[in-house]
């Protein structure tokens, strides 16, 4: 495999680049959103990401208002290497724009995300699916617990209490409601964040009836645990859907091996551990309830080795591994075949991947713009040695070494399913 100047021995083993689901990349405040984006970028292609698929969060104060035009012509899919325009990743701006105007741009795909009622008026725009966009879902804001428990709850406001307010039987509950309403109106589907075996019952059973969903989990319902939100710093650990009990992390880890489960995905927040001690309302003091904590763990730069984990414990094979980190987001998300593969036409996005390279999870040891990690004291085997964007060596030994503003625009095409 030959780039412009040298030879790549790639006897470690060769991998199309990923592509990754991100959520919110600032944490807070304003003034830093630029440089840590472009941090991002260096650090994305280290671990190896080729393509951003920024998520929607649904609070304003996160953004300065950007002009549509420009943000309309940047959004879909941003290749990393952004450097000079990467605060647009974070200019995910439907609370201020409003999505039936994103939609008619054609700057979003088709999305319904319960808990906003703003999502709720382009309903019409998913009949039949005629658009081919898929439906985007964001289980969390429908499984809130209803009002009566929130008064059974009203004294109870410590850290751990977070995940009481969303149980796991309401995100199946949650989950069985957006796949029959998929089957109603013949539309695809994909559901974001999946934490719970009641959930993934209820993926499975809207497959098996033949409606189009897919699902996604994330690294941290994979590998941690509710029990470390009763610890201290246990609101370094709050996320939305919250951690699960352990034995939901075996049945997760059943459903990326089958094929019920399609992606791995971050949803990567890099809040410092003083933004969430102050919490949203910015208390010196510190957060009055964990309502007030922001939610979401970082974790853009571990996910293929916490993925790559299973492959080591015999849980998915290398070819799931691929097929989750690469293939399937591609995809879902029409990049497929330019990205998420290695064949004539495509794109030269590569990972050479060193199966057994030891890599301490600890913050101190990762380039992600973040004082903590949900992984410290875990020694992952399984790290990139070279990545590759377009046939350009951009990173090496874990290292950035490539040039700024680099990534391009990618344009969309139709979702496919699954392979």
């Amino acid at each position: 495999m030959t780039t412009r100047d040298e030879m790549v021995d790639g006897k470690g083993g060769l991998r199309p680049q990923w592509r990754n689901l991100l959520g919110v990349l600032a944490g807070l405040g304003h003034g830093v959103l630029a440089e840590r984006s472009r941090r991002l970028d260096r650090m994305m292609q280290e671990e190896g990401v080729a393509s951003l698929l920024p998520g929607a969060p649904s609070d304003p104060w996160h953004f300065d208002p950007i002009p549509l035009p420009l943000f309309q012509s940047e959004f879909a899919v941003l290749e990393a290497g952004l450097s000079q325009r990467a605060r647009l990743l974070d200019a995910i701006l439907t609370d201020l724009y409003g999505p039936q105007r994103l939609l008619a741009e054609g700057a979003l795909p088709a999305a319904l995300v319960f808990g906003n009622p703003a999502f709720l008026r382009p309903c019409r725009q998913i009949e039949a699916g005629s658009d081919g966009n898929k439906l985007l879902f964001y289980a969390a804001d429908l499984m809130r617990a209803p009002d009566g428990v929130w008064h059974v709850l009203a004294d109870r406001t410590g850290v751990v209490e977070h995940r009481a307010t969303r149980p796991a039987a309401l995100e199946a509950e949650a989950v069985s409601r957006v796949g029959r309403l998929a089957e109603v109106a013949g539309a695809p589907v994909y559901v974001v964040h999946l934490s719970s075996a009641p959930g993934l019952a209820e993926v499975r059973a809207a497959q098996e009836r033949g409606v189009a969903l897919q699902a996604e989990t994330c690294p941290q319902y994979l590998h941690l645990d509710a029990t470390v939100l009763e610890g201290p710093g246990g609101e370094n650990f709050v996320c939305t859907p919250p951690l699960r009990d352990p034995w939901h992390r075996e049945e997760l880890w059943e459903g990326l091996a089958r094929g019920w489960v399609q992606t791995v995905a971050t949803d990567h927040c890099p809040f410092w551990t003083s933004d969430r001690r102050r919490g949203l309302a910015d208390r010196p003091e510190g957060f009055a309830d964990f309502t007030e904590i922001p939610g979401g763990l970082p974790g853009v730069e571990t996910r293929l080795t916490l993925v790559w984990q299973g492959v080591r414990a015999g849980r998915i094979t290398r070819a799931d591994w691929v097929r989750l980190c690469s293939e399937a987001p591609a995809r879902t998300f029409g990049l497929f075949p330019r990205k998420g593969c290695l064949r004539p036409g495509a794109d030269a996005d590569i990972v050479v991947w060193d199966p057994d390279r030891a890599q301490s999870l600890d913050a101190q040891a990762l380039h992600m713009q973040v004082d903590h990690s949900p992984y410290a004291g875990l020694l992952a085997r399984g790290w990139p040695t070279l990545v590759l964007s377009r046939g350009r060596v951009v990173a090496r030994d874990g290292q950035f070494c490539g040039e700024p503003s680099w990534g391009r625009y990618l344009e969309r095409g139709s979702p496919q399913g699954p392979s």
